[in-house]
C-alpha cells in the first residue's frame, strides 16, 4: 500500500532546486498530496527573477493534479466532500482541538497564523508531511504532533549526491511491517 505524504508549500522550493518531478515518484510506493491552504500559499508566491522557472514549475505541479488536493472529509468551509476528503483519525481530531490555542491572529487569507502548519501536522500523525523548514508551526505545535507519532520529513536532511529522492523518502518514512 502506498504511503501518503502531504507536501508543504516550502517543499516545492526544494523539489525545484533538486529537479525532482512528482510524476517520477512510484505511485505504488508513495502518494503525494497537497491541502487547499498550501495551494493558496503556492498561488501567492510571486515570480522572482533570481529563480527563473520556479513559479512555472510550482504552478504546473500544483494545477496539473500531479499532486492532488486532499483534506479532511466534512461539510464545513475548510472541509472536503466525497472523492477528495479523508476521514480524520481520533488522534488527529484531538491534536487539532488541543492546539487551537497555538493559532495566532487571523491573516488576510482568513485563516489564523499557524493554521496551515497545524493542518499539515495533523495529517503527519497518520501519514507524513514533507517540508523544507526545520519545524512546522511553533515549537508547541511540532512537539505535540511528534508526541502523537507525526512523521515530518525535512528536505534539509536530503543529500542529493548520496541518495535518490525515493531512498530519502524510504529512510524517513519506512513501510510498516505487518506481523
Amino acid at each position: 500500500m502506498a504511503r501518503s505524504i502531504f507536501v508543504d508549500s516550502c517543499a516545492f522550493d526544494a523539489l525545484f532546486k533538486h529537479g525532482i518531478e512528482p510524476k517520477d515518484i512510484d505511485p505504488d510506493e508513495f502518494k503525494l498530496f497537497v491541502t487547499g491552504d498550501v495551494l493558496k500559499e503556492l498561488n501567492d508566491i510571486p515570480e522572482r527573477p533570481e529563480e527563473p522557472g520556479k513559479k512555472a514549475f510550482t504552478d504546473r505541479i500544483s494545477r496539473s493534479g500531479e499532486i492532488p488536493e486532499v483534506g479532511y472529509f466534512g461539510f464545513g468551509s475548510n472541509s472536503y466532500g466525497f472523492g477528495r476528503g479523508i476521514l480524520a483519525d481520533l488522534s488527529q481530531i484531538e491534536f487539532i482541538e488541543s492546539t487551537k490555542d497555538q493559532l495566532g491572529k487571523e491573516r488576510p487569507s482568513g485563516n489564523p497564523k499557524n493554521f496551515t502548519d497545524q493542518q499539515l501536522l495533523s495529517h503527519a500523525i497518520v501519514f507524513a508531511v514533507l517540508t523544507a523548514e526545520p519545524r512546522l508551526g511553533n515549537k508547541v505545535l511540532m512537539d505535540k504532533a511528534v508526541e502523537r507519532g507525526a512523521t515530518v520529513i525535512r528536505m534539509i536532511d536530503f543529500d542529493h549526491g548520496a541518495e535518490t529522492f525515493a531512498e530519502f523518502l524510504r529512510r524517513h518514512f519506512p513501510a510498516k511491517t505487518v506481523a
